[in-house]
């Protein structure tokens, strides 16, 4: 069964919308880049661009385990991808490339 956090993640990542969730008790803002399982554990790769940040500045590349999200919305903004580093995943959900 899909939760809700999966298809609103999905549906950020699609139409390439920014994100915004409580990490840590922490209000993020962010591009949802990459979306899979990693070391067995829902993991998404973001580029957190506002909000707070207990481990530093930003705008920034962060790992989120997706289980410890809170208060996910999709936000109406859209973003335009970035390069990076493809992750190394054991199983892949969704990817955004960067826009030419």
């Amino acid at each position: 069964m899909i939760s809700k956090d999966d298809a609103l993640l999905r549906m950020a990542m699609t139409q390439r919308r920014l994100i915004q969730f409580s990490l840590n008790g922490r209000l993020r803002v962010a591009e949802p880049h990459d979306y899979g399982i990693r070391n067995g554990v829902a993991q998404l790769l973001v580029y957190q661009i506002g909000g707070e940040s207990a481990s530093g500045g930003f705008p920034n590349w962060r790992w989120v385990t997706v289980s410890q999200m809170r208060d996910l919305e999709v936000l109406d903004p859209m973003f335009h991808g970035r390069a990076h580093a493809p992750p190394s995943w054991d199983r892949a959900f969704l990817h955004v490339e960067e826009e030419s």
